[in-house]
């Protein structure tokens, strides 16, 4: 089972473990720890090198980033996240243009009940322009690929002005 898909229009699609059937005599293996992502030009932009995670598939993880957006304004950040967020299928859930903040949703694929995850976007006016946070969190037996979720961060904050 692949830990993501990263579908068409780039949205994060996450996989539920323990969610398909399977033999009550079949192990489940346990989730191999990821290698540091290997630094290249591609991965040098500031979005790429503030990427964090942490957690564990146990215990769940969050994944963030924080991103400069010289020359900029709060308010173009935030309408040019919100476009980007919306044409990708996320389901924007709250969002507050004056405080720079949105909550988007995703379904969890191979879930049961409709299980979704939340992705938060804020963004704050610095200096002459502004910067925008990304925060990703999974709960406990979902699992992800920290590449996929690192570009997708990436994705948008270019959608948004960022440099690379």
């Amino acid at each position: 089972m692949k830990s993501i898909l990263l579908a068409g229009a780039s949205a994060l699609v996450l996989s539920a473990c323990g969610s398909t059937a399977t033999s009550p005599n079949t192990a489940t293996p346990e989730p191999k720890a990821q290698a540091p992502a290997t630094i290249t030009a591609a991965n040098t932009s500031p979005c790429a090198a503030n990427f964090s995670s942490s957690g564990s598939f146990i215990s769940g993880k969050k994944f963030s980033t924080q991103v400069p957006l010289p020359g900029v304004s709060k308010d173009t950040a935030f309408t040019k996240a919100y476009g980007s967020l919306a044409k990708s299928g996320y389901q924007i859930v709250q969002s507050d243009k004056g405080a720079g903040v949105i909550s988007a949703a995703q379904g969890v694929s191979f879930s049961k009940g409709g299980k979704s995850v939340t992705l938060n976007v804020v963004v704050q006016s610095e200096g002459k322009g502004s910067s925008v946070s990304f925060s990703f969190s999974i709960t406990g037996g979902l699992s992800t690929s920290e590449d996929a979720v690192r570009d997708e961060f990436c994705r948008i904050a270019g959608d948004m002005g960022a440099k690379p």
